[in-house]
């Protein structure tokens, strides 16, 4: 039954292209060049680096220590210390461009450790109105954690000094993140 189906779908699309219904409208370099930077493009370009960073992550937890894309799609892979041999293979098995990052002095469990740490001393300073956001932001360097307010009040926005209370171990180091002061949301709480 499905190969009948099959059939005369495919028969339908046939006749649909020849009669001129289905025929792609003409597309000029500039809508071309568009596409280029669209999000299916990037999928395709950075779905096979994002799959090898997590099998990197899953076999090698103790080296692993974080992964990036930069700006132009390339796949930044950090290690502990020096990158197993393996986990470089798995990278240039993709074909896609990546760059090794080693000895960084860490593993992912030792960054999500440290950020935890931040997370819990910044709960005092959770108001109604302002509330802390707390992220791994190795974009800005390695192990580093950025701590940003979010508030309706822009005067709750800036940091008051909160961040220089805060303590984490070396290598990790905090920054405040004052690109990141998106308003609270008001959220309707269901019962």
């Amino acid at each position: 039954m499905n190969t009948i189906a099959a059939s005369l779908v495919g028969v339908g699309l046939s006749a649909l292209l020849l009669s001129g219904c289905a025929a792609a409208p003409a597309v000029d370099a500039e809508a071309i060049d568009s596409r280029v930077d669209s999000p299916e493009i990037t999928r395709v370009q950075t779905g096979p680096l994002g799959d090898a960073a997590g099998v990197i992550e899953e076999q090698f937890p103790n080296d692993y220590a974080y992964a990036l894309f930069d700006d132009d799609n390339a796949i930044h892979v950090a290690f502990k210390a020096e990158a197993p041999a393996d986990a470089v293979a798995i990278l240039e098995a993709t074909g896609q461009p990546h760059v090794v990052v080693e000895s960084v002095g860490f593993n992912a469990a030792d960054y999500q450790a440290a950020m935890d740490s931040v997370v819990r001393q910044t709960e005092k300073y959770v108001t109604t109105e302002r509330e802390v956001s707390v992220a791994q932001d190795p974009s800005i360097g390695a192990g580093v954690i950025a701590v940003s307010f979010q508030s309706n009040d822009p005067s709750l926005l800036g940091d008051p000094g909160i961040v220089k209370s805060l303590e984490v171990d070396a290598p990790f180091q905090l920054v405040f993140d004052d690109t990141n002061t998106s308003p609270v949301a008001d959220f309707e709480i269901f019962e």
